[in-house]
């Protein structure tokens, strides 16, 4: 099995460059909108939200633009992602405002970090 993309809602369009092209070095590939019909039909919102896709290295995302603010399910859902100087990335998150958590842990601490919709991402060392 392979992953093709992961999905996520944002709630604001500055997260595409604040977060995920300036702390994760995601690209934009493409934009669109999804039709209200689709939307509804797949996942039961009715809007036409506005979808950016980004991609570094293997990994594809699509970000879903909600005009509105969606619940957010409390739940241990994350993404793992392996790059070079996960440190580097975590303070720079820190530096634009984002959250960082790091667990102090006897072999290697755990470092997470958040975009404003709340979707985190545990960074792991390439």
């Amino acid at each position: 099995m392979q992953i093709q993309h992961i999905a996520l809602n944002i709630n604001n369009i500055s997260e595409i460059n604040d977060f995920y092209k300036n702390i994760l070095k995601c690209w934009p590939e493409n934009n669109f909108e999804l039709e209200e019909q689709m939307a509804l039909k797949i996942f039961g919102i009715k809007e036409k939200p506005k979808v950016f896709t980004m991609r570094n290295s293997d990994v594809s995302m699509e970000l879903f633009l909600s005009k509105n603010k969606l619940p957010k399910q409390q739940g241990y859902q994350h993404i793992c992602i392996k790059l070079k100087d996960r440190k580097h990335t975590a303070e720079k998150a820190k530096a634009y405002g984002y959250e960082v958590i790091e667990v102090e842990r006897s072999t290697s601490n755990l470092l997470f970090i958040k975009d404003k919709a709340g979707n985190t991402f545990e960074l792991k060392e390439l």
